[in-house]
Order: C-alpha cells, then structure tokens, then sequence
C-alpha cells in the first residue's frame, strides 16, 4: 500500500465527492477512481457507498478516517515526498469581518510558512461553506451553538470613535453622549454587522444621531477624513487606518466585542490547517 492512495482517500472522503477531490489535487476523476477501488481491493471492503455518481463515507471508511488522518501529520512532519497538493494544501479562512484579512496580509510570514486563503461573505455562508468542507476555519462574532462546529475564542475588541482631527475640540479626551448626539454616524451598507452593531451601541448610549451610509470601507473613511461623520470602528480597525488625519476616541460606555473560531467537528484538521490555527491565534490574540 503506498502512501500516495491513502492520500487520495483522505482528499475524497473530505468531500465525498471524486470531482472535488481531484480539483484540489490536481489529478484526473478517473485516476482517483483508480486509485480507490485499488485500496479498497487491498484492504477487502469497500470504503465508500456509491448512490449512483455520488459517495458517500461508509461505517469502515469511517473507522478508519482518523488513523489515515494521524498518517498524513506524521508524514508531513518527517517530510514523506507527498504530492504538492497534499504537502502544500490551500488552506481556506472565511471571516465576516474585512480588517481580519487586511491585518494578516500587513503580517509577515515565516519562511516556509502555510499561507491561508481568506474570503469575506455573509456569516450565513461561510458557516453553510465550512458544513461542505469548502472552508477550513471561519471568523466570526457569532455564537453559533451546533455540535458540528468546534469555536474557540480568536480575540475580544474594543468598539471607538474615529472621527477626522479636524473635528476634534482643543484638549478633548473623551465625548459626552450629548456631543456624541451632535454627530452624523456613518454606516457601511456592504457591511450588515457593522450596521447593527452601530445601531446598538447608539441604544446603549441612549442617542439617537443622524445615520449616513456610504457603500464600503473606503467611502467611510473617506467622510471621516473629510468631517462628514463619525464611525465606530474596532481596535483591529485602528491599527489599519491611517492615523495622521483620524484619531480615535473611548466611547463614554465600554463596549467590547468577541471574535470567534471555528472549525468543523467532523473532519480532523490536517497538519497545515493545524499551523495556520497557530497563526491566526498568535496573530489576533490580545489586540486590545
């Protein structure tokens, strides 16, 4: 048995499908069809139930799914020459929040380090996207309660008030509610979170200000730039916001958010998901 069968199998079973399978390795429907009836030929039974083109994991694919998985670690650890789409996988991040992805792409990476795939979507999506194994991990501030996810918590942030310098009263520290009042809150409309979230720390706060949309990030910080508008932005998103004409402020009452990550429960992570958990976890821990 070569090593280089067990990994087709561990590929397929991850999709239970043969055309998924072979677009992330890069090898042909028919050779990994090959390929698994000759491991099925060896070990004796079959591994899959096969419901006309479709497969699906059977109860001694199952049984043996963690094992092949303990392979494929230990093989990358000791460097078995594995073919390229094993060795060097896509991992694939989806995150509800934009500042995520332009954080870890200002980062420097280690040599010879895995380099995720980040994706912006729905919260909705990413988690139906991670169901199917289209994605390896997702970020996002919601707490979804389901046994088939693994969550673990990526990082706490602090919301504040950006707003441009040139509407910053001599010697201010800190904004009553009041004053808070006086000011357009600008919202992103592409950013449905940051619509709510806005709205609910202005309930918090007991205002009622006037509401500006802007289409993206970049329009926002385009009218905080010019004074048309406040923001309430996170502390990850202050880091990435050039600070010389925008400055940032506490709110007159604390208000944190938690950003989460999950996994699915279903499928043990590969060696190279494994690392580049390490990353995002070395990276956004602690950005308060």
């Amino acid at each position: 048995m070569i090593i280089e069968k067990l990994e087709y199998f561990y590929v397929i079973a991850k999709y239970n499908s043969l055309s998924k399978a072979a677009e992330e390795l890069h090898v042909s429907i028919s050779s990994l069809s090959t390929a698994l009836k000759s491991l099925e030929n060896e070990l004796g039974y079959p591994l899959f139930n096969r419901i006309g083109r479709r497969l699906q994991l059977n109860k001694q694919g199952q049984s043996i799914l963690p094992s092949i998985s303990k392979i494929m670690i230990e093989a990358q650890k000791i460097q078995l020459p594995l073919c390229d789409s094993i060795t060097n996988p896509t991992i694939k991040v989806g995150t509800s929040s934009s500042s995520f992805i332009f954080k870890y792409q200002q980062s420097t990476p280690c040599y010879n380090q895995t380099i995720p795939r980040f994706s912006y979507d729905s919260t909705l999506t990413l988690f139906n996207q991670l169901l199917q194994h289209d994605l390896d991990f997702v970020i996002s501030s919601s707490i979804v309660d389901s046994s088939e996810f693994d969550q673990q918590l990526l990082t706490t942030l602090d919301f504040k008030i950006a707003i441009s310098r040139k509407q910053v009263p001599s010697n201010e520290q800190v904004f009553s509610t009041q004053e808070l009042n006086e000011f357009s809150f600008l919202l992103m409309s592409d950013h449905p979170s940051h619509c709510e979230t806005t709205h609910r720390i202005a309930d918090l706060l007991k205002i009622k200000p006037h509401y500006v949309y802007c289409p993206d990030s970049l329009g926002l910080y385009k009218l905080i730039d010019s004074g048309q508008g406040v923001a309430l932005l996170t502390s990850l998103e202050q880091e990435l916001l050039d600070t010389h004409s925008v400055e940032f402020f506490p709110l007159p009452i604390p208000y944190t958010i938690n950003f989460y990550l999950y996994q699915s429960s279903q499928w043990p992570l590969s060696f190279q998901a494994l690392e580049v958990k390490k990353q995002l976890l070395s990276l956004f821990c602690n950005q308060n």
